[in-house]
């Protein structure tokens, strides 16, 4: 997770949306870059350690495109994330990019990434044939069973759902809930 997603979980979103950007930016650029250092360095210890893992979850869901103009976006989000992931793929560890709500304004910026290095998670708040067809030549793109639909829906409309994006996304699609199975979800649905 990024130095803003470790933010809002400390600080709280309202402080920093509604304040701290607009109010104390040079401070949040400070302390952003020191939480990323730490970060950084956590992971490459992690790496190099006989714990090394396969696959990495490079999660952003407070620091989103949806969230934030382009420009803050980039220098408050997109940096620090790219960074991750680039440390992910020079250790030879599998990015699986956590990407919760919508990325539909961001989805240019996944070809950025390394090629045919990543998995795209996707929760079901993208338009996820958009993903696919954007970025889907370079990652392998996951999800979108919804949540609200695991919960709330039918068997009968699950399974049309997921027949449909199995159809529509072809090869280099994995079918997964969005983000978690909810606890509230029915066991036909998710089956």
């Amino acid at each position: 997770s990024g130095p803003i997603e470790m933010w809002c979980g400390g600080r709280g979103m309202a402080k920093l949306f509604g304040e701290d950007f607009f109010d104390r930016s040079e401070k949040v650029d400070r302390v952003f870059k020191i939480i990323h250092e730490f970060t950084m360095a956590k992971y490459e210890a992690l790496f190099k350690s006989e714990n090394k893992p396969l696959g990495l979850w490079v999660a952003a869901w407070r620091g989103i495109p949806s969230l934030m103009n382009r420009e803050m976006f980039l220098k408050y989000a997109w940096k620090y994330f790219v960074e991750y992931v680039q440390l992910c793929v020079d250790y030879g560890v599998l990015p699986v990019l956590h990407l919760d709500g919508c990325w539909d304004q961001g989805l240019d910026l996944l070809r950025e990434l390394p090629a045919r290095k990543c998995i795209a998670a996707f929760d079901g708040k993208t338009n996820i044939l958009e993903a696919k067809s954007i970025a889907g030549d370079r990652m392998c793109i996951m999800g979108d069973l919804q949540a609200e639909k695991v919960a709330f829906s039918t068997p009968g409309n699950c399974y049309d759902y997921c027949m449909m994006l199995i159809k529509e996304m072809g090869d280099g699609f994995i079918l997964a809930p969005g983000c978690d199975l909810p606890f509230n979800g029915k066991l036909e649905n998710a089956q």
